[in-house]
């Protein structure tokens, strides 16, 4: 029986074996996710514009001739490497600051660890090579992470919003905020830390997989209601910085720095009401695949105790 090209590109993913394996007990969010084969689907979509007619051939003729030129080989320099599983991991800040008060990381399975070393640092390496050309500086240095080959990347005007960490370690690419936030995933991951399965409140309110699985996930959502009466307060503060720098002339320009004046007034007024959304707990999903052609997804949403029981209910 023939399988659906496109069916393959989503189904045939590696599981995740122990979903907790790198993350920390502390953690107030985190995902699994299989996504999709990327290379398959690259084949597809050649494959369908080669099929379409008679433009098709000429039109892959073009697209190659632009990769070339610009010196990119998806099969070489992506493909071969990424295989495109990914984790989300949100976590409370090593060194807590106004601007920062979790610390997150960010990774990605791939294929071969070492030619996904030297693409992604080469990558690096060619963005920093551009700026210094054009006269800025990218601060390259080696991380202070408990694994080899770890560097911190930012930029002087960045410095104080974004420093992130990026190496691979095994099977993983690995971007993370801090240094510390890289460490205590391999600290859990090396069985020096407990990890989320020894968390309380996730044994509690999240959903414990009871083998591989495509997907799993967990969400604090007690603070949802302060978070994103933050990100309103945030925003108008942006705006207000974004118009102060719009001058008033030609009229329409006037117009636009009236427009979001009025929009960030209207941002802003909605953070009191934005911060009574505090009735939901914690969110938690798992997702498993049978190997042939059942995907099955569960996902539970705790709501704030009225009283001391915590009530749980299953999401359709």
């Amino acid at each position: 029986k023939k399988k659906c090209r496109l069916a393959c590109a989503i189904t045939d993913r590696k599981p995740f074996t122990r979903f907790d394996r790198y993350i920390p007990a502390d953690a107030t969010e985190f995902t699994l996710e299989s996504f999709i084969d990327l290379e398959k689907i690259y084949a597809l979509v050649l494959d369908f514009i080669r099929e379409s007619g008679p433009e098709g051939e000429q039109l892959i003729a073009q697209w190659n001739q632009k990769l070339k030129e610009i010196g990119f080989d998806p099969q070489a320099d992506l493909f071969a490497w990424w295989s495109g599983e990914m984790i989300s991991i949100t976590m409370p800040a090593a060194v807590v600051t106004p601007m920062s008060p979790t610390d997150s990381v960010f990774m990605i399975r791939v294929k071969d660890a070492d030619l996904a070393r030297r693409k992604v640092f080469g990558l690096i390496d060619l963005i920093s090579q551009k700026l210094q050309e054009s006269g800025q500086t990218l601060m390259v240095t080696p991380a202070t992470v408990d694994a080899e080959g770890f560097r911190q990347v930012t930029h002087p005007a960045l410095m104080m919003f974004l420093r992130p960490v990026i190496g691979v370690h095994h099977e993983w690419l690995m971007v993370g905020t801090s240094p510390g936030a890289i460490n205590k995933c391999l600290a859990v991951a090396s069985g020096k830390a407990p990890s989320i399965a020894q968390n309380d409140r996730f044994r509690k309110e999240g959903l414990m997989p009871k083998g591989p699985v495509r997907g799993c996930s967990f969400r604090d959502m007690s603070k949802m209601g302060q978070q994103l009466a933050s990100v309103a307060a945030m925003a108008g503060m942006i705006s207000g910085m974004v118009t102060a720098s719009i001058p008033d002339d030609p009229p329409p320009m006037k117009k636009a720095k009236e427009a979001v004046q009025t929009g960030a007034g209207i941002v802003m007024k909605l953070a009191p009401v934005l911060q009574k959304i505090d009735f939901y707990r914690s969110t938690a999903s798992v997702c498993t695949f049978d190997g042939d052609r059942t995907i099955v997804t569960r996902r539970v949403l705790t709501y704030q105790p009225e009283s001391d029981e915590v009530k749980t209910a299953a999401v359709p």
